[in-house]
């Protein structure tokens, strides 16, 4: 399964390796600090989720202005760490949504990004640090909710009738696709596929092509259609 945090993650090790990181400066040579730990220690010491400490902030501040000044190639270096030290605080909550809400929880991982992006370009100039990291944080939780709660993706906006031509067609079946419930209040994966099946079903019946439907799938089952 897709997973945009690992991958984040994963490319942020790779970019720097086992080599020391220096999140004061960007210049392990020309810091004055005299420990720098590697970017897999330094992803391990800070935390930005509800219990923030001071020395967090201080290296989230620092993280921040890299991702922010100079060369382009450094910037988005520093960005994907500054994504991956949020993200990392998320993802518990990310699946806990998932399990609530019955969603995939790559898709919501997905929003959260969404989310954190969004109010990464969107910040004023001027705007603290942390500041940043609540609104980002704010804004993550928002997409993802917003995710969930939408109506599903598999349903219709308009009344399913609306699809229907007005010529009357002789029909196999007295199952209206209007009257099939909606696949989104299905608990169970395998109820829920046929749910959305037998609403589809219903419709291709109304609409007097589930002959055609018939025959293609003919054609699958033998091999000659793609």
């Amino acid at each position: 399964m897709p997973n945009i945090f690992a991958a984040i993650t994963a490319q942020s090790l790779q970019n720097f390796g086992e080599e020391p990181v220096c999140a004061h400066i960007g210049d392990v040579e020309m810091c004055t600090v005299k420990r720098h730990p590697t970017y897999r220690e330094l992803r391990n010491q800070v935390r930005l989720g509800r219990t923030k400490t001071k020395s967090n902030l201080r290296t989230w501040e620092s993280i921040v202005t890299l991702a922010k000044e100079g060369e382009k190639r450094e910037r988005e270096k520093w960005l994907l760490i500054a994504l991956d030290l949020v993200a990392s605080n998320l993802d518990g909550w990310a699946r806990d949504l998932a399990r609530t809400w019955h969603y995939e929880v790559s898709d919501i991982r997905s929003a959260i990004m969404e989310g954190l992006l969004k109010k990464w370009d969107e910040v004023p100039a001027g705007e603290t640090s942390h500041k940043l990291l609540d609104g980002m944080v704010k804004h993550a939780f928002n997409c993802a909710r917003a995710l969930v709660e939408s109506p599903s993706k598999e349903t219709c906006s308009e009344d399913v009738s609306y699809w229907t031509p007005e010529v009357s067609h002789s029909i196999e079946t007295v199952v209206l696709a209007s009257s099939i419930i909606d696949s989104g209040s299905a608990l169970n994966p395998d109820a829920d596929e046929r749910i959305r099946g037998e609403r589809v079903g219903a419709l291709l019946h109304r609409m007097g092509a589930m002959s055609h439907v018939k025959e293609v799938h003919e054609k699958i089952r033998e091999g000659v259609h793609p």
